[in-house]
């Protein structure tokens, strides 16, 4: 038995609602939200389910279901539920708990998975048909399971596991800011970072243009 059974979230979109029951013959699937009829069943790589709230990715003639299972991210076609691709995680460990939505931006798909020894934050290109993968970097300091990652113009942004938050170059990969922070997740609205840390914390935090952070104001709860 899992520590948290089945926490999977659902997704609808347009006419249907994909899911992620997780199990081998019917690992992912598709109904029609209004009908309740089951559009298509697909056994994809047979994995588990991880805890993960999925994305759409929606390009030209193709909409893509992308997720993390326990050991891969994986992207389906949301019309027939076939596996498109998937991306390795490296040491799994516990129940693969891989809680962070994979980001999507201008040809290139961001996810961090923060298992010990784990891929930490990683950047794929995606074809332009949506078809395949490549790895464009990994940075196996940010470690985050938890909490989501923001991008925003070049940089990415994440708490990890040494309690800080970080800010990532998109282009290469690298740190360009690190400030004490604690774990905990993240939004962006107004130019501006709102965390809310384990620990009950509420922060206020500006990012500058060159990638530099700046707490403004703060509070706990």
């Amino acid at each position: 038995m899992r520590k948290f059974t089945y926490s999977e979230s659902l997704m609808g979109y347009e006419k249907f609602v994909y899911g992620f029951p997780g199990v081998d013959q019917i690992n992912f699937a598709a109904v029609d939200r209004v009908k309740g009829k089951t559009i298509w069943t697909s056994k994809a790589l047979g994995d588990r389910a991880s805890f993960c709230s999925p994305v759409i990715i929606d390009l030209k003639g193709l909409k893509i279901f992308a997720t993390l299972s326990k050991e891969y991210l994986v992207g389906l076609d949301c019309q027939t539920g076939e596996l498109l691709w998937s991306h390795k995680l490296d040491s799994v460990i516990i129940e693969g708990e891989h809680c962070n939505t994979p980001v999507y931006s201008d040809g290139f798909i961001y996810y961090t998975a923060g298992d010990k020894n784990g891929n930490g934050a990683v950047k794929l290109s995606l074809s332009a048909d949506g078809r395949t993968i490549k790895e464009v970097w990994r940075n196996r300091n940010v470690d985050n399971a938890f909490g989501g990652i923001i991008k925003t113009g070049p940089y990415l942004y994440s708490t990890v596991k040494s309690n800080k938050l970080k800010c990532i170059d998109v282009n290469t990969g690298s740190v360009v800011d690190s400030m004490s922070n604690g774990r905990g997740s993240l939004i962006y609205a107004d130019s501006l970072i709102y965390c809310y840390t384990y620990n009950g914390e509420v922060k206020l935090i500006k990012s500058r243009a060159i990638g530099k952070m700046e707490l403004i104001s703060k509070f706990k709860c």
